[in-house]
This record gives C-alpha cells, sequence and structure tokens, in this order.
C-alpha cells in the first residue's frame, strides 16, 4: 500500500463533480490557495466568500488578510468590492482587534469609502478616529496649496437622494464635530480642489475638466457625456492622446470593460483605453486557451463569463512576445485557432469566428489537436507550448469514459504516451458558477487563479517551477503587499 487508509479516506472525501459531470476536486487541499482561487470571482456572493475567507483565516491569519486586500486591490489585485466589506463588517465583529489593525491599509488597496464598513461593528470609533485624522491634515495642506488625499469625494453627503448615505453622513458629521453647514462646505471645498468631474458635469462647466486627470472608470463612465457636451475639445484631446502627446488614464480597467464598449460600434475612446492598458505581456512561449462554451455564457451572473474569457485572449494573444503571439485557442464543441486581425480593437472582435461557440465543454479535444500536431510534424519541445492558459469556469466535460480520471490526469496521461513534456498549465476561473477545484495545492506545474485583471500575468514567471501555493505566495509576498501585517 502507497497512501494509510486515513489518506486514502481524505482522498475519496475529495472527489467532487464539474457541472457537466467531469470527475474533479471538491478542494485544492489548502485553504489559503482554494480562498486565492476563488477571491476574484465571488463579488455577488459574500457568503461563499466569507466561508472561504474563514477557514483561510483559521490556517494563517496573515496570508489570509494579505488574499483579501489583493482581492480588493483595483490596480494591483481583482478590485472587488462588496464582498471585502462584508468581510470588513465580520471582522469589526467578530475579530475586532484584527480589523483595528487593518484600518489603515484600507484606503490603500481599496477606496475611503470602504471605511464605512465598519458603521455599527466594534471599531466604528477607530474608523472615524482614522478619517477624521486625515480630514484634518487635508484640509491644512489644501489652505497651504499643497495635495491632498481623496478621502472628501468618498465622504457622504448629506444633500443626496440616497437614505442611507444621508444617515452615514450625519454619523461622519458626529465623528468630525461638524454641523451640516460646516460639513457641506468643507467637502465642497475639497471637492473643487481635487477636481473631482462629476463636479464641473453637475455645475455644467465643461470647460473646466482636465481630461488628462480623469480617472479610468469615470472615463469609460462618462465619454459619451464629453463627446455630447464638449465635442470640439474632447476629440482634440483623443488625437493628442492618439499622437503620444498627452495621456489617458486605463489603470484601473479590465480588458473586458472595453471591449464591451466595442461589441456593437466602433469608439474611439475604447481604441486610446485599450491601448493604454497595463502591459503584462510575458516573452514566453505561452498561449491562451478559451472555453466558448454554453455555461460560459453565465448562470444568473452579472457579468458574462465569455466576455472576460475572449477580452482576456485578445489581451494576452496582442502582447504576448513568444512565438503564439496574435493567437489564442478557443474550444466548446471544437477547438479553433483565431488569429487576432485587424488594426483597431473593434477590427479585432467583430473577426472573430463563433462557429463552434455554446456547445458543450471538451477540454481534452485542445491537447488532442496539440499532441496530433506536433507528432504528425514531428515537431519538438522548442515548437510547441511551454506553458497553457486556460481561461474557463472549469465545468469541463468527462476526460474518459468510465470517468474514472480528472482532466488534468489524462492531460498528463496524453503528453506521457506522445513523448512530449507536460506544458505548465495555467488555470484560470473567471466564472463564479461550480464549486470544485481542477489540481491539488502542491502540484507541480499549474497555478490555480481567478478573476479579471491581467495583472496576475507578472507573478507567474517564466522558466520557474511552479505550483498553486507558490503562485499565491509569489503574490502576497510581492512588493505591492509586503508591508500588510497583523499581530
Amino acid at each position: 500500500m502507497n497512501k494509510n487508509f486515513m489518506e486514502a479516506l481524505k482522498e475519496e472525501g475529495n472527489v467532487y463533480y464539474t457541472g457537466n459531470g467531469a470527475l474533479s476536486l471538491k478542494n485544492s487541499g489548502n485553504s489559503l490557495v482554494d480562498f486565492f482561487y476563488r477571491c476574484g470571482i465571488l463579488m455577488n456572493q459574500p457568503k461563499r466568500f466569507e466561508e472561504l475567507f474563514l477557514n483561510a483565516f483559521a490556517e494563517d491569519k496573515e496570508k489570509a488578510i494579505k488574499i483579501l486586500f489583493y482581492s480588493r486591490d483595483v490596480r494591483g489585485g481583482q478590485g472587488v468590492r462588496r464582498t471585502f466589506r462584508h468581510i470588513l463588517k465580520k471582522l469589526g465583529n467578530l475579530y475586532p482587534e484584527i480589523a483595528v489593525q487593518i484600518i489603515k491599509y484600507v484606503p490603500e488597496y481599496g477606496r475611503w469609502d470602504d471605511l464605512y464598513a465598519f458603521v455599527g461593528t466594534k471599531v466604528e470609533t477607530e474608523a472615524f478616529e482614522f478619517m477624521y485624522k486625515q480630514i484634518i491634515e487635508d484640509v491644512k495642506n489644501y489652505k497651504d496649496n499643497k495635495p491632498i488625499s481623496l478621502l472628501a469625494k468618498w465622504l457622504k453627503s448629506e444633500n443626496t437622494s440616497s437614505k442611507h448615505s444621508v444617515k452615514l453622513a450625519k454619523i461622519t458629521r458626529k465623528y468630525f464635530k461638524m454641523d451640516s453647514k460646516t460639513y457641506r462646505k468643507m467637502l465642497s471645498e475639497l471637492r473643487k480642489y481635487i477636481k473631482i468631474v462629476e463636479r464641473d458635469m453637475s455645475e455644467n462647466k465643461w470647460d473646466n475638466i482636465e481630461y488628462e486627470i480623469v480617472p479610468s472608470r469615470a472615463m469609460k463612465k462618462y465619454h459619451r457625456a464629453f463627446y455630447k457636451h464638449d465635442a470640439e475639445r474632447y476629440e482634440k484631446y483623443l488625437e493628442e492622446v492618439k499622437n503620444n502627446k498627452k495621456k489617458i488614464n486605463a489603470g484601473t480597467l479590465y480588458p473586458h470593460d472595453i471591449v464591451k464598449m466595442v461589441l456593437k460600434e466602433e469608439n474611439e475612446t475604447a481604441e486610446m483605453l485599450w491601448k493604454n492598458l497595463p502591459d503584462y505581456g510575458i516573452e514566453e512561449d505561452a498561449i491562451a486557451v478559451v472555453d466558448t462554451s454554453g455555461s460560459m455564457y453565465g448562470c444568473g451572473e452579472s457579468l458574462i463569463p465569455i466576455t472576460v474569457a475572449v477580452s482576456l485572449g485578445i489581451y494576452f494573444a496582442e502582447r504576448n512576445k513568444g512565438k503564439f503571439k496574435n493567437y489564442f485557442i478557443t474550444f466548446s464543441e471544437k477547438p479553433e485557432l483565431p488569429e487576432i486581425k485587424g488594426e483597431t480593437l473593434y477590427e479585432k472582435v467583430q473577426t472573430l469566428s463563433q462557429a463552434y461557440w455554446d456547445a458543450n465543454t471538451n477540454i481534452i479535444k485542445v491537447f488532442e489537436l496539440i499532441l496530433e500536431t506536433a507528432k504528425k510534424g514531428g515537431y519538438t519541445i522548442e515548437d510547441i507550448p511551454e506553458k497553457i492558459y486556460i481561461i474557463s469556469d472549469m465545468q469541463f466535460d468527462m476526460a474518459v469514459s468510465d470517468n474514472s480520471k480528472t482532466n488534468f490526469e489524462a492531460i498528463k496521461e496524453m503528453y506521457e504516451k506522445a513523448g512530449y513534456p507536460m506544458p505548465q498549465l495555467i488555470f484560470w476561473n473567471v466564472s463564479s458558477y461550480g464549486n470544485d477545484v481542477p489540481v491539488k495545492f502542491d502540484e507541480n506545474g499549474t497555478a490555480l487563479i481567478s478573476g479579471y485583471n491581467p495583472v496576475i500575468l507578472k507573478y507567474i514567471l517564466t522558466g520557474k517551477d511552479i505550483n498553486p501555493y507558490e503562485i499565491m505566495e509569489n503574490v502576497i509576498n510581492s512588493e505591492r503587499y509586503k508591508n500588510i501585517h497583523i499581530n
């Protein structure tokens, strides 16, 4: 016997199945990896997110907190807001000694208004004391004509239609020891000072808008209004961006945010945003495999997974510096190898064939295609992909007729029989549907990631031995998160 009874019992208890009935795993065997693997896709499932977080928290509190901030981080992470706030409230009630330590990190990785999640918890006072200290500093710097934080932008106002916002504004005033008039005047002056675009729009002062400092999500949201009310200046600005004379902010947008803008018509703003997305392309012999099966069209999700997957596929193919540049593989009933053609993003999206989309989820056929092509042509290891990014909801079909192997096990066996070394497989989950995990946390040559931000690419290093746990460690121990500590 190679394993004791307890190990065998654990393995049997970890058997799970995909939505299409394929053998899979219930979890990776490590609670931190399980949380990391799903933290970027459960934005509308706070209870499920909470369960994964608390399991990870029980395993290692500081690492779980770092993953939590990675999930919220709009620039370096996955930009998940609702579930992050849900956990802040949970920590504020159950673990106030931890919550009070992480208050200072919240505006750095999220927004100042995330701190309102602590209202009604045991650390409410500490949260408002932190904000009050900042607002005093901002007022002083404003008077001295120095830079200030964005706190005033996100503080709640009393002159709003939302009863909940008005309630929070009154609580804020109480902690700031201000009457309504003083509070309102302070917000007005500070917001004017930091040049909030919504303020100029509401006052019909379009000439005041400095397009170079408009945040990326505001640019996406208001670009039609800019065309309508300030066409001449806005078109001139876009032309200057096109000619590299001015910049456009795109740092907090993800590929699907922009692809959605060109699904039906050409959009010059989208083109400029796309070209200015951060470039995480790595020079490696890698290719993306994009799931275009029926389940990718969403199961009540607010964001359709196929839009995310295809957007990431285009992004990766276009920025890939290796031999597979401008190509990715789609798989459903039959794999295809579309070439990204066209000068504009609109043209690239429109040229994608959808002939074999919206069917089943046969990942095995992708690897049959790769290996059969390699064997027939006598290609060597240097010719075929050494890394494959599987962008999917992971709801694969059965790998073998008797369902005795997981898809990963079947793929591994296929490469062994063909005489080729196994490529690194990056399982990139873009859907909240499904509860299974494709591989264990220590499976070498694999990674388990999720979400919509290609920033994760920079943590998956070329030529390095990887496994799901190591990739998670690469992220949370990176420069971006290394200063997050709790006692």
